[in-house]
């Protein structure tokens, strides 16, 4: 996540039970309203919205091998002239 540190983004929280990952992806909300992410622990789903009305989020999603997830979240400051 060094290279987007490098970009303006910064560590805002996790979500579910980290561990070793057999699949990754990430998703930016720069421009969107809102963005939800979703998790799996010990079977169960959950999820979380992100309203994007003060700061932008990127949301890193884990997938593991006994089929739980986990989330990783990244903000970002909006700047004077991006949408609200």
């Amino acid at each position: 996540m060094k290279p987007f540190e490098k970009s303006g983004w910064k560590y805002k929280e996790s979500f579910g039970t980290p561990g070793v990952a057999a699949l990754a992806f990430h998703i930016e909300g720069e421009g969107l309203l809102t963005m939800t992410g979703f998790w799996v622990e010990k079977g169960i789903g959950h999820e979380q919205e992100f309203k994007q009305d003060r700061e932008w989020h990127c949301i890193f999603h884990f997938e593991k091998t006994d089929g739980d997830s986990f989330l990783i979240i990244l903000s970002k400051e909006k700047l004077g002239n991006e949408p609200k």
